[in-house]
């Protein structure tokens, strides 16, 4: 089978066809990428929360919070945010898998090289994968000052932000990173669930439509998902086939062992997202309270 043979490395400096079409090319042209992200998506948030929400809080006040601090523009642009990002973030990893599936193990795992004809469509993974940490660093930022960031929050992110940068500078595997994209579907539906919990209660319909629809996208793309891929990759990383110029071993091994740590998460995860829908799916609609539903915020 034909092998692309490009050396990784650098955020794909090392890849000129593949630079041509990923905006964060090199350690400059990533450093810029970053800082420009960063500024949209901050601007995106201000702008959501000076200019979105003073036009439609009379529409939002019509149902308002049982938790006052709900009740804040923060609140508001904190959730449309998110949804605009996952969803851009989803539709980009869906494109991505459906072209990138097709193809051979070289195509999805190794450097992407014009030999495995795959070159626009990893570039789209990769621009993907920054958009994802670009808006993880302002999402941390606004938790922070909004003073609700977590401990299990904080390393979620940390840990997201490191798989970027492992991945985008050994500049590989865009079929990885488009399954781990995948997981935002469900980020999604979680805000709905959480901007409407307090308003409408826990028993109302909506409220019970968002949570199942954010449990069956969580089973499917974060649980299934992270297992597949994880599989998928770690099979390769061992069998041999995938070349992996220019990419040190450890940190191959590195990424095979956060891939399981990360399937043991989701399962512990699951666990308790399926007691919660269970609660929830028994809730009246009369019923405003959690009932025992951990109230946390995405």
């Amino acid at each position: 089978e034909t092998r692309g043979e490009v050396a990784a490395g650098m955020w794909c400096r090392n890849n000129p066809p593949l630079c041509k079409h990923i905006w964060w090319c090199g350690p400059g042209g990533y450093f810029r990428s970053t800082i420009l992200g960063v500024v949209i998506f901050g601007g995106l948030f201000v702008l959501l929360m000076l200019g979105l929400h003073p036009v439609v809080k009379p529409c939002i006040d019509r149902w308002p919070s049982t938790d006052k601090a709900e009740e804040a523009a923060s609140w508001f642009a904190w959730h449309v945010q998110s949804v605009i990002h996952a969803t851009t973030v989803s539709c980009m990893a869906v494109v991505a898998i459906w072209h990138l599936s097709s193809m051979s193990s070289q195509a999805k795992f190794d450097t992407p090289a014009e030999a495995y004809s795959n070159i626009e469509i990893s570039a789209l993974a990769g621009n993907a994968a920054h958009v994802f940490f670009s808006f993880l660093l302002v999402d941390t930022l606004v938790t922070f000052a909004r003073r609700s960031m977590t401990a299990d929050y904080f390393a979620h992110h940390v840990v997201f932000c490191s798989f970027c940068l492992l991945i985008q500078y050994d500049c590989y595997a865009p079929y990885l990173a488009s399954w781990l994209l995948l997981m935002e579907v469900s980020t999604i539906f979680l805000n709905g669930f959480s901007f409407l919990r307090h308003r409408l209660g826990y028993g109302h319909n909506l409220v019970k439509a968002f949570f199942i629809a954010f449990s069956t996208s969580f089973m499917v793309c974060r649980l299934f998902g992270t297992t597949y891929i994880a599989i998928s990759f770690t099979t390769e990383v061992y069998r041999g086939e995938v070349l992996f110029i220019g990419i040190p071993r450890w940190r191959l091994q590195f990424v095979c062992a956060a891939l399981m740590a990360a399937i043991a998460i989701q399962c512990m995860w699951a666990v308790a997202i399926g007691k919660k829908l269970l609660k929830i799916v028994a809730k009246s609609k009369t019923d405003t309270h959690a009932g025992g539903v951990e109230q946390k915020n995405k």
